[in-house]
């Protein structure tokens, strides 16, 4: 199997939804290896981005504290090709060491901002600047870059009541700078939760309109913001649509052409065979219904095809056809019929064209993120 990354789709993608919310913040989520398509790949064409549009990227998130520690190394090599400093929000609580973020050298040229879904969090947090502060090893006039997520009603993380967030500002050593939240269901156009949501988010940022604290808010990730864009707020965060494929059902939107997938997975033939009706292929439970010629292919679920992929469609040289038999650890089987498919020959199972990412993912059962994420680099 072979995967591959168009970076130049990256770069154009990202362009695309600068387009579609002029002067918002897009945050482009990079969060557990950017998608499964390579953190440092990815971040590196972002950066290359700075030099070459007006509206570079300078808002990023992230998940944990390993892949901030790449991307701060990264961007030390990079700095001076941004004309912004960037602001990189991490989406996990804060662990219990952060000292190899906060001394890394290249901390200071990045708007680092740590997710505070509790007080818990925050007092951790505040009293951990407390302690260093105590030691020397940070000056008396430090202060930590935050925001705050709030629950909203999809029950993950995140403050609940207004009284729990506005006991955050009593904490020393803390500035905080944004609130935020998530959706749960934004690619369901029947559920009511999304507007319900909204209406909690509401109520979080009038509590501190009225202590005259304003602060940067978002709270659409791809699929609100194609639906419902920023909703006034002052961005979004966007991480399946900046990769190419889109985050709702293909019966509700389809992603604009402009959009190009960025991850390209295929497969090589091993061997081509031919099975009787009513004989089995690999782990296959359902005879055979005809004879039936096929390829072996050097892909399976350790590569990220989900074992529900059988009867989804690949492509050979512009032919789609039937995965059939089962998929095995390492290999699985496509109906070839008579197609002149020879051993050595490529199948594409997603990320060539637009849309074909969603329907190979819908052909599982699944969505797109898993796919995109389980399958290895």
């Amino acid at each position: 199997m072979s995967v591959y990354i168009d970076t130049a789709a990256l770069k154009s993608n990202f362009r695309a939804l600068s387009a579609l919310a002029p002067d918002k913040s897009i945050y482009c989520v990079l969060k557990s290896n950017a998608y499964g398509h390579g953190l440092v790949p990815c971040l590196s064409a972002l950066l290359e981005e700075a030099r070459e549009n007006r509206k570079a990227p300078s808002h990023f998130a992230l998940a944990s504290q390993e892949e901030a520690l790449s991307f701060l190394s990264l961007l030390k090599k990079r700095f001076r090709e941004l004309p912004l400093r960037p602001v990189l929000l991490l989406l996990s609580p804060p662990i219990q060491n952060p000292a190899p973020l906060l001394f890394h050298p290249a901390f200071p040229l990045v708007d680092v901002r740590f997710s505070l879904s509790s007080y818990r969090d925050a007092s951790f947090l505040s009293g951990y600047i407390e302690k260093e502060k105590k030691r020397g090893a940070l000056p008396k006039d430090f202060s930590l870059s935050a925001e705050i997520k709030v629950e909203t009603g999809m029950h993950r993380l995140g403050i609940s009541s207004t009284e729990e967030m506005l006991s955050l500002f009593t904490l020393p050593h803390l500035r905080i700078k944004g609130i935020y939240s998530h959706f749960g269901a934004a690619n369901d156009p029947a559920s009511p939760r999304t507007s319900l949501q909204c209406v909690a988010f509401s109520r979080f940022k009038t509590a501190l309109a009225e202590k005259h604290i304003f602060l940067s808010s978002h709270l659409s990730a791809s699929a609100g913001f194609f639906r419902f864009g920023c909703l006034g707020l002052d961005g979004a965060r966007i991480g399946l649509a900046l990769y190419g494929v889109s985050p709702l059902p293909t019966s509700l939107f389809t992603l604009p052409s402009l959009f190009r997938p960025v991850k390209k997975v295929t497969a090589e033939v091993l061997a081509i065979g031919e099975a009787d009706k009513g004989e089995y292929i690999g782990y296959g439970i359902t005879p055979l219904c005809r004879t039936t010629r096929y390829a072996v292919l050097n892909i399976g679920y350790a590569q990220g095809i989900p074992q529900s992929a059988l009867y989804a469609r690949v492509c050979w040289q512009g032919h789609k056809v039937a995965l059939i038999g089962s998929v095995c650890m390492e290999k699985c089987f496509a109906d070839i019929g008579a197609l002149p498919v020879k051993v050595g020959d490529t199948f594409v199972f997603f990320g060539e064209e637009a849309g074909d990412t969603e329907a190979f993912a819908n052909a599982c059962g699944i969505s797109p993120y898993p796919l995109l994420a389980s399958s290895p680099l």
